[in-house]
């Protein structure tokens, strides 16, 4: 792969910046570097893929007085790495305009899709390069042109070279036409879906996948209130998670939580992890006989919930794992569940294809 020798230019310092995204994996930016603008002196921490949306020229000035000169052609693809302290200059008559995404993660143990886009439908997807944190893609559909079914793994940035009206349709049968303009940058997560170009023209993009995972940080969704509070009565005979899925139904809770539980089974199956490979590995069990719950709880995201148990029984220690369908009250169970209002949230599988909550 073709890469800047150490190292590329500024966004902070140089031209007009504009931040499209900025999160936990990745800063996104979109930066018009003007004709003839030379920056400070500044330097890189973190590496980076640079997409040139227009063709340029630049020279790199390192702090001991070296000179290295830049080409690039418009909608080429590069990997900079972080660089120490230099001055950048564009040395042409005209502006420039390149898409910066500067790679804060960590990399990550990663496994392509099993219909990965390169694999499944290489005469459209090509690889422009490869590492540890990011693959870097170029896709070209012809006019009216339609595609195989293929599926993203990781998160990714799509760049678009051209304006493209493209239809989507996912393996339901749903389908979904978005448009965009040359020079549009999105943000998007795992898919599975077939493309077609229902343009009469040929469109072309430069997709980033991200395979870093955030910081020491966790993902925190705040703007949510406690709208209502319901306290629940289980009698026996009662099926612990299909009245609670009912009554999220009935109620319409799509976010809220699952707060605490008290009472006896007779019965009850729950499942846990058994290995620590990176896709789950799940071992279900169904015990018998009285139990006590000393606590069921978790969160609910778009109606569905994710929820974990503690049981004890007269013959043994403590024991739990994720609740599922079968288990049945002795005695009595009383619940407390809470609604919320606010930023709702949803669950979509992440690359080893585990439900992770996110913004909806």
């Amino acid at each position: 792969m073709r890469r800047l020798s150490f190292f590329l230019f500024a966004a902070a310092v140089l031209g007009q910046d504009n931040v499209l995204f900025d999160n936990e994996q990745a800063r996104v930016l979109k930066v018009t570097d003007a004709a003839r603008q030379k920056s400070g002196l500044h330097q890189h921490d973190v590496n980076r893929v640079m997409i040139y949306l227009d063709a340029g020229h630049m020279t790199i000035t390192e702090a001991g007085g070296k000179v290295n000169h830049v080409r690039f052609k418009a909608g080429e693809a590069l990997w900079s790495p972080a660089s120490g302290k230099h001055v950048s200059e564009n040395v042409t008559d005209k502006p420039f305009r390149i898409v910066e995404v500067e790679l804060k993660g960590k990399p990550r143990p990663f496994e392509h899709p099993a219909l990965d886009p390169v694999k499944v439908d290489p005469g459209r997807y090509k690889v422009e390069f490869e590492n540890d944190q990011a693959r870097v893609l170029r896709a070209r559909y012809g006019g009216r042109e339609t595609g195989v079914l293929h599926e993203h793994g990781p998160d990714r940035v799509i760049v678009y070279l051209t304006d493209a009206t493209v239809k989507v349709t996912t393996p339901d049968g749903n389908s979904t036409t978005a448009s965009a303009k040359a020079g549009d940058v999105r943000w998007v997560g795992v898919a599975k879906h077939t493309e077609e170009n229902v343009s009469e023209k040929a469109f072309e993009v430069v997709v980033v996948e991200l395979k870093t995972r955030p910081g020491e940080m966790p993902k925190i969704f705040g703007g949510a209130q406690m709208q209502e509070i319901y306290r629940m009565r289980l009698d026996r005979d009662d099926m612990l998670l299909e009245s609670i899925l009912e009554f999220i139904q009935k109620n319409n809770i799509q976010d809220g939580a699952v707060m605490t539980a008290a009472g006896s089974l007779q019965e009850c199956t729950f499942h846990g992890v058994e290995s620590l490979a990176a896709k789950p590995e799940q071992k279900f069990t169904t015990r018998k006989g009285p139990m006590e719950i000393l606590n069921v709880n978790g969160v609910i995201a778009a109606g569905e919930p994710h929820l974990h148990m503690t049981l004890s029984s007269p013959d043994g220690p403590a024991f739990g794992g994720h609740l599922e369908k079968g288990c049945k009250v002795l005695y009595r169970a009383e619940l407390t569940i809470a609604k919320f209002s606010g930023v709702p949230l949803a669950r979509k599988p992440n690359a080893q294809g585990v439900p992770v909550l996110q913004r909806k």
